[in-house]
């Protein structure tokens, strides 16, 4: 478990934001496009060092996760220092794999051969789905 609440509220411009478990604001869905079913993705920006977000839905269009992409500068373990600064020790690591959670939410940052991610997941949304 993860020494301090996670967040659940991400800004992606100026007093516009996305928050797990609720709907995407109606504000915010000008600055998405679909991509697959339940599915949004932001138009392109750089999104506090995202260089990609995708926004996964409920069946009932809640926001169950929302997934960060990032460049190909970014690194893994720096990536997990600061969250491990910001959130406590993580709940579980590996070389490729960082989770922290805490009753409501799940965050994790992975890394594969050519990028980094992260995904910030609602654990009741996803429980329900």
């Amino acid at each position: 478990m993860a020494s301090q609440t996670i967040f659940r509220t991400i800004d992606v411009a100026t007093g516009q934001t996305i928050t797990l478990g609720e709907p995407v604001p109606a504000d915010v869905l000008p600055l998405t496009e679909p991509d697959g079913e339940n599915r949004l993705k932001m138009l392109d920006g750089d999104f506090g060092g995202a260089s990609s977000i995708v926004i996964q839905l409920t069946p009932a269009q809640i926001v169950q996760s929302i997934t960060f992409g990032y460049g190909p500068s970014t690194n893994y373990d720096t990536m997990v220092t600061a969250f491990t600064g910001e959130l406590g020790q993580p709940e579980s690591q590996t070389p490729v794999l960082t989770r922290w959670s805490d009753p409501q939410t799940t965050f994790e940052v992975s890394q594969n051969a050519s990028a980094v991610s992260s995904q910030l997941s609602d654990r009741a949304s996803s429980s329900a789905a």
